[in-house]
């Protein structure tokens, strides 16, 4: 969790865009169906934004 933080907060110092998505009952393995769900769409989402033709 440390870890992730800090990261996210240097992201955000510099400038880049970035989101922390904070899952607070699972841990490096996301293991509960539903969350996992979420997990997954929360990568298409972002493969999405970033992979837009005439950017």
């Amino acid at each position: 969790m440390e870890q992730g933080l800090a990261t996210f907060s240097a992201l955000q110092r510099l400038n880049i865009p970035s989101r922390f998505v904070h899952v607070p009952d699972e841990n490096h393995w996301v293991l509960k169906p539903q969350t996992w769900i979420e997990w997954q769409q929360e990568i298409l989402d972002w493969t999405a934004d970033w992979t837009k033709e005439g950017q």
